[in-house]
């Protein structure tokens, strides 16, 4: 759920940035319909973005303070476009003066059942967007300074550990006795015993990926690993017994050449992670 909500999050941010962008560059409208249509989307964005710069913040649990003039744009829109009406806590009613109406803003005018004086306060459109960036800028900064610092903290936690040894140093003769086996110059049976050390490498290497939370965050990884797991699971078969398999020996030498090339592809990726992950710990 967290990582939809980021994704959903993000995206909200970045549309309503674009919603920003068109209402600035926007003609002025003519007619009162179309800018209260302009005005109505610009203000109802604005609290779309709060919502969603704090429900990213929420996905990534880090803590979350707005600043008290981003409440404030908030109550602007309540008060003008979101429940103008009928308002809770104090009983209140807002109306725009329709006069007053144009892209840049407009009069709100409040009034309370006490048949008081109303309260008059000019909104100005454009300044509540610079402000709101300006706010939401400084929050998102904050982020990604966060988001910086924990992941140095998790890289330097497997610094010492590479992804790399899962992958022991015979396990290049490991497939040459595999070869052997499929010719015939060794028993075949002994492919069996091969084959189970390879996969105990590639699971070692699924293991310790999952230990730094990092299953399925390499496209590619994955899918050399999808890859390496069928032939692997028929040569088991193969060499467990040839006559029932249904791979001949060119089939079963095939079979291992692809899981080599795979098994080196995935070598070399767990290498580059571990680079990248001890760049980052020293920086």
């Amino acid at each position: 759920m967290s990582w939809n909500q980021l994704c959903s999050s993000l995206d909200v941010i970045g549309d309503t940035e674009l919603c920003f962008d068109a209402y600035e560059a926007a003609p002025t409208p003519e007619e009162g319909g179309p800018t209260y249509l302009l005005v109505y989307g610009v203000l109802q964005a604005l609290v779309l973005q709060q919502d969603a710069v704090r429900h990213m913040a929420e996905a990534l649990d880090i803590p979350y303070t707005p600043d008290p003039r981003l409440r404030d744009i908030r109550e602007v829109r309540n008060s003008s476009v979101g429940h103008p009406t009928k308002r809770s806590g104090k009983p209140r009613a807002h109306f725009i003066s329709r006069i007053s109406m144009s892209k840049r803003g407009f009069q709100l005018m409040t009034v309370y059942p006490d048949h008081g004086p109303g309260e008059f306060k000019w909104v100005d459109i454009p300044k509540l967007i610079t402000l709101q960036r300006k706010q939401l800028a400084t929050i998102m900064f904050g982020v990604v300074s966060a988001l910086a610092e924990r992941d140095k903290e998790h890289r330097a936690m497997f610094s010492d550990t590479k992804l790399a040894d899962a992958f022991h140093s015979s396990i290049d003769y490991d497939f040459e006795k595999l070869y052997e086996c499929v010719h015939g110059s060794k028993p075949i049976e002994l492919g069996t015993l091969h084959v189970k050390l390879i996969c105990e490498a590639v699971e070692r290497f699924k293991t310790a990926l999952a230990a730094r939370g990092s299953s399925g965050a390499y496209d590619s990884v994955e899918y050399h690993l999808r890859l390496i797991e069928y032939p692997l699971d028929e040569l088991d078969r193969y060499f467990r017994s040839p006559q029932s398999s249904r791979l001949s020996e060119r089939d079963a030498f095939i079979f291992v050449h692809f899981s080599q090339d795979q098994l080196d592809e995935l070598r070399t990726m767990a290498a580059e992670i571990d680079d990248d992950y001890q760049a980052g710990s020293d920086a």
